[in-house]
């Protein structure tokens, strides 16, 4: 909409956003190599180039791609709910001895996952384009007018994503060793179950954040009026406002996020990966988020992007200014 309005053609639209996916392989692949062999990164620019060319179409090419791009999150459902009768043991660099034997490990898996990208990754362009298809509807931004069907999709979204985990989740559980249930067949419909039901899960978090946005920010009007507020509503604003800062620089948290895993969880740094659960990491990855909320925040009151932001607008030739109340 930006570059509509100042009399950008869709062409020059999409070899710029080509462009800013180029860099961001580059940045993806040196995360891959350097930090942590589950980078997202390189799979978001590989997939966010078709998503590129796609966005100035006509809504039936979204529409087209998505579904049929869909199923392919089937297959990786799959995999994900079989994945534990194979025996294996997660990344092969995870238990590496030194940084450079991961390293040597992490290059290579980057370069063979980036030749297999466009058709691996392939099924994000899906969700990809349902974000599309929302943006150029508003339905985020636009909360008044939508409010009906954000209520509807946050309700359904929400539950039905939570009910469509449970199965896989509940016998990860009671059965994390596959002692008992070792169908495949089983396995797999469970997972791919979980993995669709996530997408509409998502769905309606998305939903349900704008309407915890819109809900603090129509207090915070209020609040500036005159009207009465509560410490837990002001409590309440202030964590959505963090929320809201952190993900305006979320690709220089999700760096840092992968320097705090090989620092802590690796054999050759702390080796807690070897010592601590699931659980236990998780509570040292949210303690990490915690950490960067405040940073985040103070950039969003100084109107600062944050530095891999700043790379990435910088290297892919962006010429448009920032935007008052935070980057997206």
């Amino acid at each position: 909409r930006r570059a509509r309005a100042a009399g950008q053609s869709n062409g020059r639209f999409a070899l710029r956003m080509l462009r800013r996916n180029a860099v961001l392989l580059g940045i993806g692949l040196a995360h891959a190599s350097l930090l942590f062999s589950g980078d997202i990164l390189v799979p978001y620019a590989v997939i966010g180039m078709f998503c590129a060319l796609l966005v100035t179409r006509r809504p039936i090419a979204l529409i087209a791609a998505a579904v049929i791009t869909l199923p392919v999150l089937g297959v990786w459902g799959w995999v994900d709910g079989v994945i534990g009768l194979g025996g294996g043991t997660g990344y092969s660099d995870a238990s590496a001895p030194d940084y450079l034997t991961a390293l040597r490990l992490r290059a290579s898996e980057a370069l063979w996952g980036l030749l297999w990208a466009p058709l691996e990754q392939i099924g994000l362009l899906a969700p990809m384009a349902l974000g599309a298809l929302a943006a150029r509807a508003r339905l985020l931004e636009d909360v008044d007018v939508n409010r009906g069907l954000l209520v509807l999709i946050a309700r359904w979204g929400c539950g039905l994503g939570v009910l469509g985990a449970v199965p896989l989740t509940a016998v990860l559980l009671a059965d994390p060793g596959h002692a008992h249930l070792e169908s495949t067949l089983v396995l797999g419909s469970l997972g791919v179950l979980h993995q669709m039901s996530g997408v509409v899960g998502a769905a309606g978090l998305a939903a349900a954040c704008a309407l915890l946005a819109a809900h603090v920010r129509t207090r915070n009007s209020a609040r500036a009026v005159g009207a009465a507020d509560g410490t837990a509503s002001r409590m309440l604003g202030g964590s959505v406002r963090a929320v809201e800062a952190l993900g305006a620089v979320s690709l220089s948290a999700y760096l840092a996020q992968s320097l705090l895993g090989l620092l802590v969880f690796s054999p050759y740094t702390l080796g807690l990966g070897g010592t601590l659960g699931s659980a236990g990491g998780a509570v040292i990855v949210t303690a990490g988020w915690l950490v960067m909320l405040p940073f985040a925040s103070v950039l969003r009151r100084r109107n600062l992007r944050g530095p891999m932001e700043h790379v990435l607008r910088a290297l892919a030739g962006s010429t448009t200014s920032r935007p008052r109340g935070g980057a997206r």
